[in-house]
């Protein structure tokens, strides 16, 4: 069973004459325990999708499986224990004297997870970032109950990493 699943994604803004249709029939998914790369240029639609799957593009039709649980467009309180989002902009949304290992913990501690040293050096390296702390994490998600997300830029692209617990 895959840990997370898009089916016909479709994210718009906007209505009639000033619709922009932002992702058009996106579909992936991504299998317990292995990792996923969204990749494509700025702008392109990543970050959108991950709004989407959270609930912060109010606009979306197709179908979000996680964890084989349909995601409607009104969340239950489950989900956001189950699924968390780091926003694009580090300077916005990451604590600039903390580490990433700092904020990743702090979210599992808030949680009431256990082991959370080990947790954190196990999603750094299920993202392929072990040895390594990003100089930022952008639009990341962060699955229980091991999985994350994490940016990593490459010159004219951008690469959404997903790992599913």
């Amino acid at each position: 069973m895959s840990m997370l699943s898009v089916e016909n994604l479709n994210v718009w803004f906007g209505g009639g004459r000033d619709r922009v249709d932002a992702v058009r029939q996106a579909t992936f998914s991504v299998e317990r325990g292995a990792s996923f790369g969204l990749v494509g240029e700025s702008g392109s639609g990543k970050s959108t999708i991950l709004r989407a799957i959270m609930g912060l593009a109010p606009t979306w039709s197709g179908m979000i499986t996680v964890d084989g649980e349909v995601i409607t467009k009104k969340r239950q309180k489950t989900f956001y224990k189950t699924v968390q989002m780091v926003f694009q902009d580090p300077y916005a949304s990451l604590h600039p004297r903390h580490s990433v290992d700092q904020v990743l913990g702090e979210t599992l501690h808030l949680h009431g997870f256990r082991d959370i040293d080990a947790r954190v050096v196990k999603l750094l390296d299920d993202v392929g970032l072990g040895g390594q702390i990003p100089v930022s994490l952008s639009a990341s998600i962060v699955w229980r109950p091991t999985a994350t997300g994490c940016n990593r830029a490459r010159p004219g692209t951008r690469t959404q990493h997903f790992a599913a617990g």
